[in-house]
């Protein structure tokens, strides 16, 4: 049976507990703030915090997905544990993440890494890591349990609720008077 570790971007918000329980190695996102702070997401800044920066800041934080570089670092070290690496990112249409782990995968030349578009963002890609760690502990092959995760992915929605419309009217997602409903 081959050995498959799970490699994911700090986007999943997956709980702590969840990520040494089924031993996830995590790339972080970088965020930076008007004043010029940035930092590693979940490495260097809690949620927590960031929530509060955010509440406290008039402009929204800027995000960076992990580069090829760090990529290419973390897939290097998932295979020296493991037979395949499995990397889950956030929507591959709302980051260049995704594109980010091709290029790094790419770069390594090998078949031993597969990149997982969930589609999804938070823990739309948090259950599919979870489902994904069942399949690895029955132990089926990367083939099968990529078309698993498929037909679960297409049948899962997401819902998601925000205590306020300020930071989508100032990200441009609403308009002015959208956000005034």
């Amino acid at each position: 049976m081959m050995s498959i570790k799970i490699i994911a971007d700090t986007s999943c918000d997956l709980p702590q507990h969840y990520i040494e329980r089924l031993d996830i190695d995590l790339v972080p996102f970088k965020v930076s703030f008007g004043s010029g702070e940035t930092y590693l997401e979940r490495f260097e800044i809690t949620s927590e915090e960031f929530a509060s920066k955010m509440l406290n800041s008039k402009a929204l934080p800027k995000t960076a997905a992990p580069d090829p570089g760090t990529l290419m670092v973390a897939f290097e070290k998932g295979l020296s544990s493991a037979d395949q690496v499995i990397f889950f990112c956030i929507s591959s249409a709302l980051s260049s993440a995704y594109q980010n782990a091709h290029l790094a995968a790419g770069m390594l030349k090998t078949d031993r890494i597969t990149i997982y578009d969930g589609l999804s963002i938070s823990l739309g890609t948090g259950i599919l890591i979870i489902k994904a760690a069942e399949m690895i502990g029955k132990g089926l092959a990367m083939e099968e349990m990529r078309v698993r995760l498929n037909a679960f992915r297409n049948n899962m929605e997401m819902f998601m609720l925000v205590d306020s419309l300020e930071n989508l009217v100032k990200g441009g997602r609403l308009g002015k008077y959208e956000g005034m409903a």
